[in-house]
């Protein structure tokens, strides 16, 4: 299932939300093959992202299928797991 795709430039690269996942680019050419490969096979590139996650873990990231109803939540948990409170 394709989902809505929002691309913004940043400082120094590009931002692209997919769903409720948000992808981080410094390199044009990146970004446009995963979108051409995203829109040739949706399903299957959204199981690469997922498994190929750089944060998967610290961000304790949802399969994208968890995100099938629109507003996406975004993933919760963004700082370390076990990290001590700063109260």
């Amino acid at each position: 299932m394709m989902r809505d795709i929002t691309i913004k430039p940043a400082l120094n690269g590009w931002t692209a939300k997919v769903g409720c996942q948000t992808l981080v680019y410094v390199d044009k050419q990146a970004l446009l093959k995963d979108l051409d490969q995203y829109l040739a096979d949706p399903d299957e590139k959204e199981k690469a992202f997922i498994e190929n996650a750089v944060n998967k873990r610290l961000l304790d990231v949802p399969a994208m299928a968890s995100c099938a109803a629109e507003p996406c939540v975004p993933p919760q948990g963004l700082g370390m797991p076990d990290a001590p409170s700063r109260r």
